[in-house]
């Protein structure tokens, strides 16, 4: 699931919730879309860790969130290892039988 090109996150959550929604009403502006979570640890947890390790975390946090949410409403997951700590951001869209629930 981890995005291996970069992805036009916008496009993703309205592909989602394009191909999910039942509702014909009209969706309100202040409608949460997307909720985005930011995997992360310390600089120190990082420091000594190969590629290989540092896979298996993300690859471990992206199977506890896709179990705790449909994998179908699983947007994005961008791994970002050009910045001091490496870190994940998840983009889930909280829709569940056809309709937003604000939560995941």
């Amino acid at each position: 699931m981890v995005n291996e090109e970069p992805i036009n996150y916008q496009e993703k959550v309205k592909e989602i919730i394009g191909l999910q929604r039942e509702s014909t009403r009209a969706i309100k502006k202040d409608a949460v879309l997307a909720n985005e979570w930011i995997i992360t640890s310390t600089q120190l947890f990082f420091k000594d860790m190969d590629q290989e390790d540092l896979n298996l975390f993300f690859e471990t946090a992206l199977d506890y969130f896709s179990s705790k949410s449909r994998s179908q409403n699983m947007a994005y997951a961008q791994v970002h290892l050009d910045e001091t700590t490496p870190h994940m951001h998840l983009g889930i869209v909280p829709m569940a039988d056809g309709n937003y629930q604000g939560k995941i």
